[in-house]
């Protein structure tokens, strides 16, 4: 049951129990942190810049990946219009066969191009991994030994470095050491004081992760560990089938069961392979692969 009080408040379509916490990008309803998907747009071409943040709902999403899809279809229509307007005018078969290879190669090229809407996180996972990080944090500031905290302060020193307009010389925007004595007249230690001012600047106190950590810190590590259990997921799947087809060799050429298997198996990882390794090797080994 829906409290009366909570019965305006806008709710997921899909989970009615639970309050919508944003807006998809493409149809404007609002949805729960299960169903909105979080896409990190670029602010430029070169995948650099300022960078926007994309709700998207599950049929918005599953919409624009059938249009991803069928993209290459609307390449290939225009390439060969072209082709045979340009076949028309020079009366060429070779210009024409070169034209026909290429439109097919440049759809297959746009089909076999990296999905942008593959391994996207959600928008709690990325509401969890933001915890997760803001705790590594602390751990890792009260961690931090004497060599970081100067790897830390050099950071500071080059951002500020800046070059003269007009003598060409080096020089510096603004005074770090001072400002770094003013926080230590405060109360503060130096390691404290550069802690503080790297906060201040926006500065990452390891690579990828900025004090506080960012939403694009979250999502982009999210996206590494997406992507980490997508490839483990297709090696478990591909050992899978090669663990099949060895033990189809097994008992069909050779007449030796599944612990004969296991234990060619097991000397492979006494020489010190993982079972995968040894599997692997054995099925380039016999053939299987």
């Amino acid at each position: 049951m829906v409290p009366p009080k909570l019965r305006e408040v806008q709710r997921c379509p899909n989970h009615p129990d639970r309050v919508s916490v944003g807006i998809c990008e493409d149809c404007g309803k609002g949805f729960c942190g299960d169903c909105l998907t979080v896409m990190m747009i670029s602010g430029s071409s070169e995948g650099t810049g300022p960078r926007a943040i994309r709700y998207l709902c599950p049929d918005c999403l599953r919409k624009r990946k059938r249009g991803e899809a069928a993209s290459p279809f609307f390449i290939l229509l225009p390439l060969l219009a072209l082709t045979a307007w340009f076949f028309l005018l020079s009366k060429s078969i070779v210009l024409l066969i070169v034209m026909i290879v290429y439109s097919f190669f440049a759809a297959i090229a746009s089909s076999s191009s990296k999905s942008a809407y593959e391994g996207l996180p959600t928008f709690n996972m990325v509401m969890k991994k933001m915890l997760e990080l803001r705790r590594r944090v602390e751990v890792i500031k009260a961690k931090m030994s004497e060599e970081e905290v100067e790897r830390l302060y050099s950071t500071l020193k080059r951002e500020a470095l800046v070059t003269d307009p007009y003598t060409g010389r080096y020089m510096y925007r603004e005074d770090i050491d001072n400002t770094i004595k003013k926080y230590m007249r405060s109360g503060l230690t130096r390691r404290e004081a550069v802690i503080q001012l790297a906060i201040e600047k926006g500065i990452p106190l390891r690579p990828g992760l900025h004090i506080p950590p960012t939403i694009y810190d979250a999502f982009s590590e999210l996206k590494r560990e997406i992507k980490k259990e997508t490839a483990k997921a297709v090696r478990t799947r591909s050992h899978g089938e090669e663990y099949e087809r060895l033990i189809d060799k097994y008992s069909r050429i050779y007449g030796r069961s599944r612990s004969a298997l296991e234990h060619k198996i097991e000397e492979y990882m006494m020489g010190g392979l993982s079972r995968e390794e040894a599997i692997r090797i054995l099925a380039e080994e016999e053939g299987v692969t």
